[in-house]
C-alpha cells in the first residue's frame, strides 16, 4: 500500500499521487461529517475550513498531474452549486406540508391549486406563516436543518465524480533530485 503523507496531500504547493489524493478526500469528507454531527452552531463557519483543505487536496492532485490549479474551481463550483440546489429543495420539501396545513388553518382551500398558489403569493399570509415558524423553535430548527445531510451527500457526490476522473491521470515526472 502506498504511503500517505499529510504534507503531500494538503500542503500548499505539494503534489498528490492518486492514492494520496483519494485518502485526502476521504479525510476531508470525514471531517465534514464530524463538523455536521458535532459542531452545531459552529458548523457553518467550520465549512470554510473544509473547503480550504479540499482546495489544497484538489490543487495538489492537479499539480502532480501537470494540470492548471485553476481547474480546482470546477469541482468546487459544481459541488457548491449541487449543495445549494439540494439544500433549497430539502428545505422546501420539509416546509411544504406545514405551510399547506397553515394555509388550510387560515381558511384556504388547499385542494384548489389556484387558491393555494394565490395564498402562497399573498404577502399577508407569507408574513403570518413566517411568524408561525418563528413562534415554533422546533419547527424552525427542523426546517433549517432539513438540507444538511442531503446537501452534504450531493456535495461529496460531485467531488467523488471528479476524484474518479482525476485519479486516472498519471503524475508527471519530478525534476532531477525531486521527491514524490
Amino acid at each position: 500500500m502506498a504511503e500517505f503523507s499529510f504534507a503531500k496531500a494538503f500542503q500548499p504547493g505539494g503534489r498528490s499521487a492518486p492514492r494520496t489524493f483519494q485518502i485526502a478526500l476521504a479525510l476531508v469528507a470525514l471531517g465534514d461529517a464530524v463538523r455536521l454531527t458535532l459542531l452545531g452552531a459552529f458548523a457553518g463557519p467550520a465549512w470554510l475550513v473544509v473547503l480550504l483543505f479540499l482546495a489544497f487536496a484538489l490543487s495538489n492532485r492537479l499539480r502532480d498531474a501537470g494540470r492548471s490549479n485553476a481547474l480546482a474551481l470546477l469541482p468546487l463550483g459544481a459541488a457548491i452549486a449541487a449543495k445549494a440546489v439540494v439544500a433549497i429543495g430539502a428545505v422546501l420539501f420539509e416546509a411544504f406540508p406545514d405551510a399547506v396545513a397553515f394555509f388550510e388553518s387560515q381558511g384556504v382551500d388547499v385542494e384548489d391549486p389556484a387558491e393555494l398558489q394565490a395564498a402562497a403569493n399573498d404577502p399577508e399570509l407569507q408574513a403570518a406563516y413566517q411568524a408561525h415558524v418563528m413562534d415554533s423553535p422546533e419547527l424552525m430548527a427542523q426546517i433549517q436543518t432539513a438540507g444538511d445531510w442531503p446537501s452534504t451527500w450531493a456535495f461529496w457526490g460531485v467531488i467523488a465524480l471528479f476524484a474518479l476522473a482525476w485519479s486516472k491521470w498519471p503524475g508527471r515526472p519530478y525534476a532531477v533530485g525531486g521527491r514524490r
